[in-house]
């Protein structure tokens, strides 16, 4: 075991104090309200709801400054497809005879960065919509859509060009005969805190309808899933972009050693198959041997389970909490020479130096897995589409210095 491997276990060790009683179970309800019309964020630590109406916007847009993530509202109804018959050369006749042949493409489950714009992305450069430019920096748009809104508009759809640098979204949008046709700008920089903005392509305005990041962990909603190998709506609990969990079934009801299993960034880690109709009784019956350990903005650990769902005539949810590990994480993160992009990341990061060295990614066990030479000026990009969802350590040593910082692969 090298010295790295035993310091990263220690590490990992110092972080956990488990504090488990019964008295310290409490009860969280949720409500979206009549028909699940609200969407609901949630932060595990203090059970704040913070609601957001669903029927306000159409795309939602990544942030980050890195990002090239674009999502439709599936959950509202909203359609998206890849135009079949040209690419951006064919805005001016663009025909949907055969609409209905064509394969509708909704949000990856998976992460957030792959959203329904993104599902024909190739891998870097290719992000499904547009292609990454090394000069500028930019990612550039080569393909059109055609959209529902969710009000049943159809509309051709352009992403021109998301500025890296700027931070900022360009859309071209208009009816599919040309009419109305209007530019969207979003600047994502006007909402530092934010990690999605939504996009009402019908009054082509930016709808600024989320918490702040920091402030959630858990977010309730109705969106497309994969049910029997089929997209279908239901009603379910999605993750933060950073939110670690493991999810553990069957296990007894005083289970609590989440340790047993890695924690990941997993965009559907507790999705919507906690409950089943039952046809019987005209209710909902609730998986009572599923439980859920989220991993909360300050660190703490906590078991979450459901115990009441009431359907779509309240829309009330009732989950149970209990905080198994007090946790006081000093973020390894340190100010230092490397730059890396994006993090959190999918399938490619890229690693900016400024001075020669070498690089080393751990994994949360202490394992090497990428030892890489690095030299200033160069921009290294790293395949970890292999790699597991989770945390990891990335470690910059040079002849004068050795910095670590965290690199989250959702």
């Amino acid at each position: 075991m090298n010295k790295f491997t035993q310091l990263a276990g220690s590490f990992l060790l110092s972080l956990i104090t488990l504090n488990v009683s019964s008295q310290n179970i409490d009860t969280l309800d949720i409500s979206m309200g009549p028909g699940y019309a609200q969407d609901i964020f949630l932060n595990v630590t203090t059970g704040q709801s913070i609601p957001a109406p669903r029927n306000n916007y159409d795309l939602q847009i990544y942030t980050g400054r890195w990002s090239a993530g674009l999502l439709s509202n599936d959950g509202q109804g909203v359609m998206v497809w890849a135009y079949p018959k040209g690419d951006t050369a064919t805005w001016d006749a663009v025909d949907t005879t055969g609409l209905s042949t064509w394969k509708a493409l909704y949000n990856g489950l998976d992460s957030w960065e792959n959203g329904a714009f993104n599902r024909n992305a190739k891998g870097h450069p290719d992000y499904g919509w547009g292609v990454y430019n090394t000069i500028t920096h930019d990612v550039e748009g080569d393909s059109l859509f055609v959209i529902k809104t969710r009000n049943n508009l159809y509309k051709k759809l352009w992403i021109t060009r998301k500025t890296s640098v700027e931070n900022k979204w360009l859309i071209t949008v208009a009816n599919l005969d040309g009419s109305n046709q209007v530019n969207i700008t979003a600047d994502c920089n006007l909402y530092p805190n934010k990690a999605f903005l939504g996009i009402d392509l019908e009054t082509a305005s930016v709808i600024d309808r989320e918490p702040d990041s920091a402030n959630y962990e858990l977010l309730f909603t109705k969106y497309i899933s994969n049910v029997q190998g089929m997209p279908y709506p239901v009603v379910g609990v999605l993750s933060n972009i950073t939110t670690p969990g493991n999810k553990f079934s069957p296990v007894a009801p005083d289970f609590t050693n989440w340790l047993s299993s890695p924690m990941a960034i997993e965009k559907e880690l507790i999705g919507y198959d906690w409950k089943n109709f039952n046809m019987s009784t005209f209710t909902y019956d609730l998986a009572d041997s599923t439980f859920y350990f989220i991993k909360s903005g300050n660190g703490d650990i906590y078991k979450l389970w459901f115990t009441k769902f009431e359907g779509s005539s309240t829309g009330n949810i009732r989950m149970a909490r209990l905080k198994v590990s007090a946790t006081a994480i000093d973020d390894p993160e340190i100010s230092s020479n490397i730059n890396i992009y994006p993090n959190p990341a999918t399938n490619v990061v890229n690693i900016q130096p400024d001075a020669n060295g070498i690089l080393r990614i751990y994994n949360l066990n202490g394992i090497e897995i990428i030892n890489k030479q690095c030299t200033p000026g160069e921009t290294l990009s790293l395949n970890i589409e292999n790699l597991n969802k989770g945390i990891y350590l990335l470690r910059f040593s040079t002849k004068t210095s050795d910095k670590t910082k965290k690199l989250i692969i959702q």
